[in-house]
């Protein structure tokens, strides 16, 4: 696990340089191997959804260099020495007139529809 006292530092510097780009960071909390981090933004629409996640990635990649690290969104099996890892990011559908697209009933697929 990652002992969030070592890198207080790099989680302040990447929560007030995201802040400075207009990402709002909701979360930051460590996951299950060395190094995990799980970091949540605010979402937003459309292009500048794509756009806060490659400013995000930049970001990190940033302030980890500055910090002496080396980040990365690569894929790492599941091994023994370890838990597997990669950089993903979750959506979600909404209709034009506000509501979520993806709640209701479940469809044909068992997925929400």
């Amino acid at each position: 696990r990652v002992d969030l006292a070592k890198v207080a530092g790099f989680c302040y510097a990447l929560e007030e340089q995201l802040e400075a780009a207009g990402i709002d960071v909701r979360t930051m909390n460590p996951e299950y191997g060395d190094g995990q981090l799980e970091i949540t933004v605010s979402p937003s629409w459309g292009v500048s959804a794509a756009d806060d996640a490659s400013t995000f990635k930049t970001a990190v990649k940033e302030v980890a260099m500055q910090f002496g690290a080396t980040a990365t969104f690569m894929t790492k099996p599941f091994s023994l020495s370890g838990p597997g890892n990669g950089g993903h990011f979750n959506f979600s559908l909404w209709e034009p007139e506000g509501a979520e697209a993806a709640s209701g009933a479940l469809g044909r697929e068992g997925a929400e529809r």
